[in-house]
């Protein structure tokens, strides 16, 4: 094969240089946990001068200079059906050059400078989200209405020390505030409380429409704060969740648009697209349930930090909120099975079901290529991927309904030895807006760390709407619960067909691939190889697989070809 190299230092124009090598090795490979594939060049070129030619001492002269860490880009190109076509960028690092002054050659390895060069460069560096202008943030709150309490309810009770609902019709959107029985406890007083929402149908679920008083209500969030359970005596009374003691609603400042945020922690400077959570989409999404949900429940997510959800009256609102690219990316994967990729000049932020859908490219089973399959139509299980439970996790203590309960797979197929739970944990967010704005939970749950929450608008103002979570009830920000996000994304990319979802047996959307086929090696045209796409389909003996790894010695286009299959 014939290769040219060029090389152009920072500022400088490109010159052709000669280098010597052993070998030329190329690789594509998915990047681990991610869905896009790096393509990456092992070698190292040994530079020196001749008669014709000063490699050396022009790499040397950058070498002397104040400018030896500039970047000096270099170019591969390849001779294609006589053509040539540029095949691979990197760049040479002076500082891993083995310099030899006495023989006047110095040699480098290549290093990788793709599109995601700067992904990596940047993916654990804290960015202050609060570099986001105050003009571009919100202010929030859970209620709608106005909260509505009832005349105390006194009399006699059945069974014992029980709730006294006396006149009230207690299904529409009442529930206890205060509760009081003592003695043999056959008589007891209980106040209740709800949010009254109106005559006119307010956002969000959990309403119902009082006939009598021709107003919508709905209960609201109410955590215990006294508790007393005796044989003579029974009090409780609670506080409300996003009201202050005075039972006036709190309204929580300080919200950053989530798409802000991904534009600022964005470590390439690229435009942000995603269909899933509405921002500059471009409707390339496919047709299906997650795409119909996020659509609905989570296209206007908000981000707090912490503190000022645990402490919305402060004078002083949080000012450090640090967070990385790579934290952005674990939540995004172990919460909404979401996936990041560079897309040409744009960041592209989609549902794992968005790289389902893959064309056919390769067809190893045609004629100049199918002698090199026999003797690889064999495979075995990945079985790292096939737990007997899939469990996830928040930052802090939430309630049953945001906890969810783990995906599992009940057949022999499972891991039922050494890794049998694989876990997915985000330890910087939580969704369960609630549990956070209950004071009582004050010590459960953390000030560091991030809450996230869908937001709508209703009447000029911004709300936490409540959602019906399914098996439950309306909670507000219930579509980020985990029993509502299995149920709306983690449908696809299982790995199996079947499953339990919140405890109940479905069949799943789609599988991921689990067999590994043996590796071909094959000599590949460099036709097929100048154009090779990783994300397409290759066709072996067994069917259409997904690359895992192609590792291509460049010297003479043989290829070892790793694929899965479902």
């Amino acid at each position: 094969m014939s290769y040219q190299f060029y090389i152009t230092p920072e500022g400088g124009s490109q010159t052709r240089v000669y280098p010597a090598f052993d070998s030329l090795n190329f690789t594509y490979r998915k990047e681990d946990g991610q869905v896009f594939y790096r393509f990456s060049c092992d070698a190292e070129l040994n530079f020196f001068d001749t008669k014709s030619q000063q490699d050396f001492t022009t790499l040397y002269a950058f070498e002397s200079s104040g400018d030896r860490c500039a970047q000096i880009e270099l170019l591969i190109k390849k001779r294609c059906e006589g053509q040539w076509v540029d095949y691979f960028t990197g760049y040479l690092n002076l500082s891993d050059g083995n310099w030899d002054l006495d023989g006047k050659q110095v040699t480098i390895p290549i290093s990788n400078n793709d599109e995601y060069t700067c992904w990596f460069v940047d993916l654990k560096k804290e960015v202050n989200l609060f570099q986001i202008p105050t003009s571009n943030r919100i202010a929030a709150k859970l209620y709608v209405g106005t909260f509505e309490f009832s005349a105390p309810q006194t009399g006699a009770v059945s069974p014992p020390f029980s709730y006294n609902e006396g006149t009230l019709d207690v299904s529409k959107g009442w529930t206890v505030y205060e509760h009081l029985s003592t003695g043999t406890g056959n008589t007891a007083t209980t106040t209740w409380v709800r949010e009254n929402g109106g005559g006119t149908l307010p956002v969000g679920d959990g309403w119902e429409f009082d006939t009598i008083n021709l107003i919508y209500a709905r209960k609201p969030a109410t955590y215990k704060t006294l508790d007393v359970q005796e044989s003579n005596l029974v009090q409780e009374q609670y506080g409300i969740a996003g009201a202050d003691e005075s039972n006036e609603t709190l309204i929580y400042d300080n919200g950053l648009n989530f798409s802000d945020v991904i534009e600022l922690i964005n470590p390439c400077s690229l435009t942000v697209i995603s269909n899933f959570f509405g921002i500059n989409g471009d409707a390339t999404n496919p047709t299906n349930a997650a795409y119909t949900a996020a659509a609905e429940q989570v296209d206007n997510l908000y981000i707090w930090q912490k503190s000022d959800i645990k402490r919305p009256a402060t004078s002083e609102n949080a000012t450090k909120a640090n967070l990385t690219f790579e934290q952005l990316l674990q939540f995004l994967a172990n919460t909404f099975q979401v996936y990041a990729y560079i897309d040409g000049t744009n960041l592209r932020i989609e549902h794992i079901s968005y790289f389902e859908a893959k064309t056919q490219g390769l067809d190893l089973t045609q004629a100049a290529y199918s002698k090199y399959l026999t003797g690889t139509n064999n495979y075995s299980y990945d079985t790292t991927n096939q737990p007997i439970r899939e469990k996830f996790t928040w930052m802090d203590e939430v309630s049953d309904d945001f906890t969810g309960f783990p995906i599992e797979y009940d057949n022999s197929c499972t891991q039922r030895e050494g890794v049998t739970e694989k876990e997915y944990t985000n330890p910087l967010f939580t969704t369960d807006f609630e549990f956070v704005a209950a004071y009582v939970n004050a010590e459960a749950v953390s000030d560091a760390g991030f809450l996230i929450a869908q937001v709508v608008e209703f009447s000029g103002e911004k709300f936490i709407p409540k959602i019906t979570i399914p098996s439950s009830e309306a909670r507000f920000n219930g579509a980020l619960s985990f029993i509502y996000l299995h149920d709306k994304f983690w449908r696809n990319y299982r790995p199996f067909a079947e499953g339990l979802v919140n405890e109940n047996l479905v069949t799943f959307d789609s599988v991921r691939p689990v067999k590994i086929q043996g590796t071909i090696t094959a000599l590949l045209c460099c036709s097929d190889l100048a154009g090779f796409d990783p994300i397409e389909l290759i066709k072996s003996g067994i069917d259409w697989g997904e690359l895992m790894q192609m590792r291509i010695d460049g010297l003479t286009n043989i290829c070892e070809i790793d694929l899965t299959q479902e």
